[in-house]
């Protein structure tokens, strides 16, 4: 009996290896096809720029308030203080969960258009969603054990929670400087925000650049979490150590997507605990976002249409379900071919977040500033977007290659 299910086993292996081969020649057409439809959209390229003065200018504020002693704190008015009860509540209120914080965004950029930074980071929170309800989707549970998709959840819950604790009262403030017709940037200190942005709100408030505060933003983010999040013993131990993290690079889960009319946009994140990709592959996502005036419409009619659930089905309901039809099988049959669902099988289940997972407490972030030093600066320099952008194919093969890792497991 032992002998006849070890040769049934290797017959199963044999027969997922000998298709390799087919398997690294579709990776290479993909690779190509993605190429040049990226360098025909290219040719519709618009430059997001920073101008030089502008930088200079930074540069010679930031390196005079980090030479400057801590200023005291003065005294608040009334209204100053309601202001800052006000920022905390709707903070607090708003960071309950990826649902809460995506719409967060999106309304501050519905009202204040000239944010490019908000509607970067709802789409990027979209995508966030998405990959917490893959985690109690149809495949990655066969993957992963239960504690390690509890682990990976805290981990992007964190994240993204620390994100918009540190950013969205920055938002909240131009939108009060805006209604007062007055800076009120100088309330920052009470939100524990970088030195660095207080330097660029300051500058931005009296030369409005929409791509400088992005950039600004995007690096700002990255560094607040970085020792934060990224570095922290906890995650390293439990998450980023841990093979099973490393293996999200090998099967591309690092994808953020932007989904328009006929296809999707987007990059894939190879190393997400480098400091420096994660701030280029952010600049670059705003690249293909605002540089691309058709893409920047039709995610626009995408964001303004479809409510941001959490689940895939959201952007692609040929492929993905939000309830399950049936019960689910302890044994997983295959149901992809190619980007159609097999004949007779069902989407894949995507539920919605909010069905998916609790809303979980998150600890407060620790106080202390990232940025003590001018070298930031050198990531203002560069805005260029990448040579290939286009996700349709690469996205649906990132799906093929997750099936094919369950699937070779159960016949392990």
């Amino acid at each position: 009996m032992a002998t006849k299910k070890s040769k049934l086993t290797k017959r199963t292996i044999w027969g997922t290896i000998k298709h390799i081969p087919r398997r690294i020649l579709q990776y290479f057409r993909i690779k190509f096809n993605a190429a040049l439809n990226s360098k025909i959209m290219l040719k519709q390229y618009v430059p997001v720029l920073i101008h030089k003065s502008d930088i200079a200018a930074i540069e010679e504020n930031l390196k005079r308030r980090l030479k400057d002693a801590p200023a005291t704190q003065p005294a608040w008015t009334t209204q100053e203080q309601q202001i800052i009860k006000r920022i905390k509540y709707q903070t607090k209120h708003a960071n309950r969960n990826n649902v809460t914080r995506t719409l967060a965004y999106y309304e501050v950029y519905r009202q204040f258009p000239e944010l490019h930074w908000a509607f970067l980071a709802h789409m990027v929170s979209r995508n966030g969603g998405w990959s917490m309800t893959d985690l109690k989707g149809d495949l990655i549970p066969r993957l992963m054990s239960s504690q390690q998709v509890e682990y990976l959840f805290l981990f992007l819950e964190r994240a993204n929670s620390f994100i918009f604790y540190d950013a969205y009262p920055q938002l909240l403030l131009y939108i009060e400087s805006k209604k007062q017709q007055k800076n009120m940037f100088h309330l920052l200190p009470q939100f524990h925000v970088s030195i660095w942005m207080r330097v660029i709100w300051d500058h931005e408030w009296n030369h409005p650049n929409s791509s400088l505060l992005t950039a600004a933003l995007i690096v700002n983010e990255q560094h607040y979490i970085e020792q934060r999040v990224v570095q922290d013993s906890s995650s390293k131990k439990y998450v980023i150590d841990e093979l099973y993290f490393k293996a999200q690079a090998l099967l591309q889960l690092n994808q953020v997507v932007f989904p328009s009319k006929d296809h999707v946009v987007g990059l894939i994140l190879e190393d997400f605990t480098d400091l420096h990709e994660r701030i280029e592959f952010g600049k670059q996502l705003y690249c293909i976002l605002f540089g691309f005036p058709m893409i920047l419409s039709e995610t626009t009619s995408f964001a303004t249409r479809v409510k941001h659930s959490g689940s895939r089905a959201d952007y692609w309901p040929h492929l993905y379900q939000k309830h399950r039809n049936s019960a689910s099988s302890p044994t997983y049959s295959e149901k992809l071919k190619g980007c159609q669902i097999l004949e007779g099988a069902e989407p894949f289940y995507s539920p919605e977040l909010l069905h998916a997972w609790k809303d979980r407490l998150v600890d407060t972030p620790q106080i202390y500033d990232w940025c003590t030093d001018l070298s930031p600066l050198d990531y203002l320099h560069r805005l260029q977007p990448p040579r290939s952008f286009d996700m349709t194919e690469e996205h649906c093969y990132g799906l093929n290659k997750i099936e094919l890792a369950v699937l070779t497991k159960k016949k392990l």
